[in-house]
């Protein structure tokens, strides 16, 4: 029969106030949030002929990818189980929250290696211990899956240069200032102190002075062991994944096909004959359901110019015309609900709702809004933008004029459905 696993949390990785279901590794994984009185938790059904300790196991890696991408820890405080989903508790602590339909896991690493398994656990240890020196060791000890003793030294004077934490980086010119091996320095006054009591330098829990000194070298400490993970074992940091921007283009790269995306970015000339169809498409606002102008649009013209796309998108009656862009060599979707689009007065009431639905955009838009490019049939996510940052704008004047502007097409929609014909202009 089976079965219920699930864990009890103090965690710092912003949870949702409701519960969520999130994929990972083929499996679902149930978040729920923390009362006063109910820990926050994670929950699973096993499989058929899994134990619940088996189940548990995946609900500490997929705690271990979350932290990872985080940066936050997520400690076990009680483990549960059996033929229910119960509630465990009690919680001292709520952690972080987040609206559920502003918690993302657009990226959410599976580890396939026992050695990235392994750094992700060790990584999500160590955020959670509660000493400074067990978690300075713990962040040392992911650097010792694959180095140790004089290569682990030489591994991090050779990475010095690559990590960026502004943190690290000043404590590391502190540590040059009074020693030239930083790597021996954090080994043998760091990681060996702290491991070992029975030769010198020894870390005394009970002297300020020693937790100060890890208490200041523990960014450095931390951004190795995430340089390591990523540098040594390929598993990006969420950093990395929003410079490169992969994912806002992730769903066409699909559709189109990694030979004839590798083609875009490098910039060759590729023909409009080249791309297969595209399906209906619709824009939205995340979070923010769907809007009449832009819930179908069908692509009726493909434009290709040094490795961007312009997929030129109409409305099902034909009356509005709208395009968007996709920038392949710098990974990038724009679209412009207004300078991008264009709607047509037929002397039908539908016009009016089209010039309600953009403007219910816009002001979306300008709220830190993720545009999202969908496939209208499936709903499957092609593409999405960073939250939208609004500069130089009076954000409160502007919404307000929004505000009556929708109002004032709702009049005429209605002016229209009763008979009476109006001019406006709807550019």
């Amino acid at each position: 029969m089976k079965e219920w696993a699930q864990i009890g949390l103090d965690t710092g990785i912003p949870w949702p106030t409701a519960e969520v279901t999130v994929p990972f590794s083929g499996r679902q994984i149930i978040l729920t949030p923390g009362t006063e009185d109910l820990l926050t938790t994670v929950s699973i059904q096993t499989t058929e002929g899994e134990s619940t300790e088996e189940a548990r196991a995946v609900l500490n890696r997929f705690l271990s990818s979350l932290s990872w991408v985080w940066k936050a820890h997520a400690r076990r405080v009680i483990s549960g189980g059996g033929g229910h989903r119960i509630r465990l508790g009690r919680s001292l602590y709520r952690g972080i929250t987040i609206s559920p339909e502003h918690f993302r896991c657009d990226y959410l690493p599976e580890p396939s290696s026992k050695d990235q398994r392994l750094a992700l656990a060790l990584y999500r240890e160590a955020l959670g211990v509660n000493s400074v020196a067990y978690k300075f060791l713990g962040f040392f000890k992911v650097l010792n899956i694959k180095v140790s003793g004089a290569r682990l030294i030489a591994w991090v004077n050779a990475h010095l240069a690559d990590l960026r934490d502004a943190q690290a980086l000043k404590r590391i010119d502190e540590i040059q200032a009074s020693s030239s091996d930083v790597g021996k320095y954090l080994y043998v006054s760091g990681r060996c102190a702290v491991a070992h009591a029975s030769a010198n330098p020894i870390v005394d829990p009970d002297d300020p002075a020693d937790m100060l000194r890890l208490e200041n070298d523990l960014p450095v400490a931390k951004a190795l062991a995430e340089l390591f993970i990523e540098k040594e074992l390929g598993i990006k940091t969420m950093s990395t994944v929003f410079n490169e921007h992969l994912y806002e283009l992730e769903g066409f790269r699909e559709l189109l096909g990694a030979d004839l995306v590798s083609r875009l970015k490098r910039r060759e000339v590729v023909v409009s004959d080249e791309i297969q169809p595209i399906p209906a498409l619709a824009i939205a606002v995340d979070g923010k359901g769907s809007y009449d102008a832009f819930d179908f649009l069908e692509v009726f013209q493909v434009g290709v110019k040094d490795g961007v796309l312009n997929l030129v998108c109409r409305s099902r009656e034909k009356l509005l015309v709208t395009q968007i862009v996709l920038d392949f060599p710098e990974e990038r979707l724009y679209f412009d609900p207004y300078g991008f689009t264009h709607i047509v007065d037929d002397g039908t009431p539908q016009v009016f709702v089209y010039a309600r639905g953009r403007l219910a955009f816009l002001r979306d838009l300008l709220l830190n809004g993720i545009v999202l490019v969908k496939d209208a049939a499936s709903g499957k996510c092609l593409s999405r933008c960073d939250p939208f940052v609004a500069e130089i704008i009076d954000l409160e004047g502007t919404l307000a004029n929004i505000t009556r502007e929708i109002e004032g097409y709702a009049r005429l929609e209605a002016l229209r459905c009763s008979g009476a014909q109006g001019s406006t202009s709807l550019a």
